[in-house]
């Protein structure tokens, strides 16, 4: 069997869904105010929506709106999803304040062959989400557009002790009608 291991912010693709579907996100647009504490990256630093936070990765965007959304709602939508071990018992984003996230590091696993199979769902809007949610989520994970090709994707990376020890990158390449997930 392929190892699971965590998706570290690849999963902010489906916290993202979960967030539009449950209301707590409007759209791309939402937007989330910084409260001024010092996060050591100067992107993450500022006011931030939803298209920015995913496209600067940025922890307490999502921290704080999944900490909305609540365990069990959020729970119900990693089981109907079939998102990997669907453990997001760890970290302590559901407490008061709301910290360590469940994605990072800690009690939800993947493998590579599940990632692939959930972004395919998504591109073949098969995922429990409205195509509304789901094309928002899409047009957020657009890296480039040229010449026709559109290469969509996310990354996700967990450090211990100050060394990278796990990388992800997921994502869609389309090109002349075809599409190639990995």
């Amino acid at each position: 069997s392929i190892k699971r291991l965590s998706p570290c912010s690849t999963s902010k693709i489906y916290n993202a869904l979960i967030g539009l579907e449950t209301g707590v996100l409007t759209d791309e647009n939402t937007m989330i105010p910084w409260d001024g504490t010092p996060r050591g990256m100067k992107s993450w630093e500022q006011d931030q929506t939803l298209a920015s936070a995913i496209k600067n990765s940025v922890v307490w965007y999502f921290v704080d709106f999944m900490h909305e959304v609540g365990q069990k709602e959020t729970q119900f939508y990693y089981n109907l999803m079939n998102y990997g071990n669907q453990d997001i018992s760890g970290g302590h984003i559901f407490e008061e304040p709301p910290s360590d996230p469940f994605w990072i590091r800690s009690s939800l696993k993947i493998n590579a062959r599940e990632q692939v199979d959930l972004i395919t769902k998504l591109y073949n809007n098969e995922l429990p989400f409205s195509k509304k949610n789901m094309d928002i989520v899409k047009k957020c994970i657009v890296l480039s557009e040229k010449e026709g090709t559109v290469f969509s994707g996310k990354t996700g990376s967990g450090s211990e002790g100050g060394k990278l020890v796990l990388g992800w990158f997921v994502g869609s390449i389309e090109q002349d009608g075809k599409r190639y997930d990995f």
